[in-house]
């Protein structure tokens, strides 16, 4: 069992896809303790030699794409295996990129806004042993268990994920991801049926109490027809299993039980997939593929800096910052009054109010923070810090409103 590494130890850990902002407050948070945060694009952290770096890794949300972050995580545990730690700092729950979907296979997940607990968190995450996270093919692992006519779980670990395939003789009979928790009213929409949850209850209480499959319940009880509840098990399984053959880098083994015949309700692989769906996946060596159709979505750097001069030049304004409505990133920023937490939390109301949030304020003695969608690009928020003394609340935001990306 390993100890947690002494003050007198240094621990590098390299921070990649994390804005400028979210860099230096966490930088501030774990100051004069072991832990010493480098800043490195995905290609660095990939290439860096082993002998420099024990794989310990923290991501954040500024990615070009999922797919970019996904292969990247997928990189850093080929690379160095089972010493590998990796610890996200989560966006919003409901934007993209979703740590607890478990696609991504991170080891822990610090959600915002950042608090003073934070080095305690990420002593947690590295100090832990590491699991032996050795890749192996769970497509063909399940391949193999369908064609030889097995019986048994299929249990896949990816990250903070765990994942159970349930087969018998050749046939899929369920599928549980730990991170979608499934319920028999999302298993009935796929059939096109709503029950209240006093009648959900008394469907499994009925089907616990004879011993026999809901679907069957619900049928004797004239509310499904055998073949419309046979075909919604049938799409949520291939969902479900379909989610899990897409985690990245996952561990698999495939455990032979006995279990009770499932006749009607268990499916064959032509059932539930296309042919290919269970090819072992090809890996093409490509770390990051850019999403092109984002990159053209957003203007140049050179003009998000050049808006940012403008900000900056507005009386009263003594702090600003460009941040990604996606993410919630800073794409830039100036000045010295950025609070990144304030900033987060007004990041986090305007997603809330959605598409018509017009902007979110809050001010104390001093200062007014603002937040609100830039000019005509809707994919970027402006956030500044006014100060109370330099302006008036009412003009600083009148010369704001005029700026626009050029």
């Amino acid at each position: 069992m390993s100890s947690l590494p002494t003050i007198t130890t240094p621990i590098p850990a390299l921070v990649v896809g994390a804005d400028a902002l979210t860099f230096d407050q966490l930088r501030l948070l774990v100051a004069d303790s072991e832990l010493v945060l480098i800043s490195a694009t995905a290609d660095e952290a990939t290439t860096i030699s082993g002998e420099d770096f024990d794989g310990r890794v923290i991501v954040g949300t500024d990615w070009p794409s999922e797919q970019a972050l996904m292969q990247f995580c997928h990189a850093i545990r080929q690379r160095f295996g089972a010493r590998t730690r990796i610890a996200a700092i989560a966006g919003l729950p409901q934007h993209s990129p979703n740590f607890y979907s478990g696609a991504f296979g991170v080891d822990a997940i610090v959600q915002r806004p950042i608090g003073p607990n934070m080095l305690f968190q990420l002593r947690q995450a590295f100090g832990q042993d590491p699991v032996d996270y050795r890749p192996r093919d769970v497509k063909a692992e399940l391949k193999r268990a369908l064609d030889d006519g097995s019986t048994g779980e299929l249990v896949v670990r990816s990250g903070s994920a765990s994942a159970m395939i349930f087969i018998e003789e050749g046939h899929i009979v369920w599928a549980l991801l730990s991170t979608m928790p499934t319920s028999l009213h999302e298993v009935l929409q796929y059939a096109g049926l709503s029950l209240d949850e006093e009648t959900l209850r008394a469907v499994v209480d009925e089907s616990q109490r004879k011993g026999v499959h809901f679907i069957e319940v619900l049928v004797s009880w004239g509310l499904l027809s055998d073949t419309s509840g046979r075909d919604a098990v049938r799409l949520h399984v291939s969902d479900r299993v379909r989610m899990i053959l897409s985690l990245p880098n996952p561990v698999a083994m495939f455990l032979p039980k006995k279990r009770r015949k499932q006749e009607r309700f268990r499916f064959r692989s032509n059932e539930l997939f296309r042919s290919g769906d269970l090819r072992p996946r090809q890996s093409d060596g490509a770390l990051l593929e850019i999403d092109a159709a984002r990159e053209k979505e957003l203007p140049t750097m050179d003009a998000i800096n050049a808006t940012l001069a403008e900000v900056m030049a507005t009386e009263g304004v003594v702090g600003a910052a460009i941040v990604s409505r996606q993410t919630g990133a800073s794409l830039a920023h100036g000045g010295t009054h950025i609070d990144a937490n304030v900033l987060w939390s007004e990041y986090a109301l305007i997603s809330t109010l959605a598409s018509g949030a017009r902007d979110v304020m809050a001010t104390t003695d001093e200062h007014c923070y603002l937040m609100r969608p830039l000019g005509s690009v809707p994919q970027l928020l402006l956030f500044t810090v006014i100060s109370l003394e330099q302006s008036s609340l009412g003009l600083a935001r009148t010369s704001l409103a005029r700026i626009d990306l050029r």
